[in-house]
């Protein structure tokens, strides 16, 4: 059973595309990596980053009032809060809070879910490399290598939807005590899924590629054979 034309394009585009993303993908990888440990040698409280969230409330008492406002607003303007301004039009009020304070050390913490991510990705489209490629070399359509091969990027592809978000959960939990949303990409597990179906096909067609020759082998060695 030999391949066709269109078969081993199809297996060398493939080839080319998974390494030329496994290169980028691990470029990525490194960059994160370095990020991090750069991060962790920086002094703990070199720089400090804090967001605000603030709310801020208009009133117009003119719209109500109409003229008289002008005759309410010394006596309001003696009673009001601090955080409160008196305008030309009613009453502003601007009320700010720290939401969130992050320090650089810190934040290299985010960056271990990319760098999870990325280094999942790059060694997924290594192994899908590598089937491309035995598809495209071997001159039968089925091999065990490419099975295999199948199998564990079946395995990282489900890897790559939970542990990223998992991860992150993790990390929130370290950080603020309180574990934030794990973000499971369901997609990625059912496509890993997918591709263990995927190599069990090819090893069903691996035995039924050796089945014949072996039949025919034992076929001509039988003594008995008519």
């Amino acid at each position: 059973m030999k391949k066709s034309d269109f078969v081993r394009s199809v297996s060398a585009w493939g080839y080319w595309i998974c390494a030329i993303g496994k290169v980028l993908s691990g470029i990525v990888a490194v960059f994160s990596l370095i990020a991090v440990v750069l991060l962790i040698s920086l002094p703990k409280d070199l720089v400090r980053v804090e967001v605000l969230s603030a709310v801020k409330i208009d009133m117009n008492f003119k719209e109500l009032l109409g003229e008289d406002w002008e005759e309410y607003k010394s006596a309001v303007a003696e009673s009001i809060s601090p955080d409160a301004e008196i305008t030309e039009d009613g009453i502003s009020i601007t009320e700010e809070e720290a939401s969130a304070t992050v320090e650089m050390r810190a934040a290299a913490l985010y960056l271990v879910p990319a760098f999870a991510e990325y280094s999942m990705l790059a060694a997924l489209l290594h192994f899908a490399a590598c089937a491309f490629r035995e598809i495209k070399d071997s001159p039968v359509p089925f091999t065990p290598a490419a099975a295999k091969h199948i199998r564990t990027a079946g395995t990282l592809t489900m890897a790559l939807g939970a542990v990223p978000g998992i991860t992150s959960g993790l990390i929130g939990l370290l950080t603020s005590s309180a574990m934030d949303s794990v973000d499971i990409d369901l997609g990625l597990i059912f496509t890993g899924f997918a591709l263990w179906a995927l190599s069990e096909i090819f090893q069903y067609g691996v035995a039924l590629q050796c089945g014949p020759m072996q039949g025919g082998e034992t076929e001509h060695h039988n003594p008995n054979a008519f």
